[in-house]
């Protein structure tokens, strides 16, 4: 995270968003905070998830 964060080409970015399924204690040591408008949110699933993609031979 520390190279994410401090890379160059990302400081003028106002804010980063990231979805976690376990890991909210390691991103709350870089200063990720929950989302303050969860109501305001919303996703599209394009494709196939990451579950199927694993199953598929390369």
């Amino acid at each position: 995270m520390e190279v994410i964060l401090s890379h160059p080409g990302l400081q003028d970015l106002r804010r980063f968003l990231l979805m976690t399924a376990d890991a909210q204690g390691l991103y709350t040591q870089y200063g990720f905070t929950v989302w303050e408008y969860p109501d305001r949110c919303m996703s599209r699933r394009m494709g196939a998830p990451y579950s199927e993609l694993k199953n598929t031979p390369a």
